[in-house]
Formats: structure tokens, C-alpha cells, sequence
């Protein structure tokens, strides 16, 4: 499954794959506890709740820093989503790793983790921007 491997990849570090694979194993045992439901399902319906549809990047205007909204393919979305969830269940203080990443999981679903402000801010600080968006303009 995509999902899964670009879980167990963005996870793994030092290239112990094995290793990263036993934590998302773990952790979807963790959720399954928790949720009561089918822990993959519940993953992935966090993972494309989580994940942004645009980014930021920097552009000089003149003397001016100008951040214009770019949308992201799939793949980046979901990454980025990963990654902060990720982060947020570093800060966590469970056990294991495992533990602490499948009690970020499920506050996404519940709509509790810092992951979904940092989506919001971040699409805000989109919106605000979006004059500075270059769209192109077909006349036909």
C-alpha cells in the first residue's frame, strides 16, 4: 500500500526499515484499542484530514518578501501531513514511540491535535496571500 510504505519510509530513520515497520505495526495495534474500528481506515482518514493542499514558498518582489500559495501533488500532501504528526507525537510523553504516535493519530480523528491548527494557520496565512498567486489565464 502507498500509505503505509510512505509512513513506514518518512519514519525510518537511519535506514533500520525493519525497525520503522514494527513502530506503524505497533502503533496501528495501539489504535485499534483505542478507536475500536479498523485501525487503517481510521490512519488514513487522519492522514487526508491532516494534510494541507498548499504551501508557502518565498519569492523576492523587489526589496519585498513575497510568499505565494503553491498547491502540492498527493504525495506531498500526505507527506506533510505525516510529518507533522510525527512532530506533534514526538512532544508527547507516552512510553514508546508507537504509543505516542497512535494517541496523536487518534486525537486528529477527534479533532484535538495541534496538527489540524497548523493546517488551519497555515491555509489562512494562504488566503491572505492568494493575490500574490500567479494564475495563468486561458483565452480561447
Amino acid at each position: 500500500d502507498p500509505l503505509i510504505s510512505q509512513l513506514v519510509n518518512t519514519i525510518m530513520r537511519d535506514g533500520k526499515k525493519a525497525r520503522a515497520q514494527r513502530i506503524v505495526n505497533d502503533s496501528l495495534k495501539y489504535l485499534a484499542e483505542k478507536s475500536s474500528s479498523d485501525p487503517y481506515t481510521v490512519l488514513s482518514e487522519v492522514i487526508e484530514t491532516a494534510s494541507p493542499l498548499l504551501k508557502l514558498t518565498s519569492n523576492k518582489k523587489g526589496s519585498k518578501v513575497v510568499h505565494i500559495p503553491t498547491p502540492l501533488r498527493e504525495r506531498q500532501r500526505r507527506r506533510r501531513a505525516i510529518v507533522w504528526i510525527i512532530e506533534a507525537a514526538a512532544k508527547r510523553n507516552d512510553k514508546t514511540f508507537a504509543e505516542r504516535f497512535a494517541a496523536e493519530v487518534y486525537d486528529v480523528s477527534q479533532g484535538t491535535s495541534t496538527v489540524l491548527q497548523k493546517k488551519m494557520q497555515l491555509h489562512k496565512q494562504a488566503l491572505a496571500n492568494r493575490a500574490n498567486a500567479q494564475v495563468s489565464y486561458n483565452t480561447q
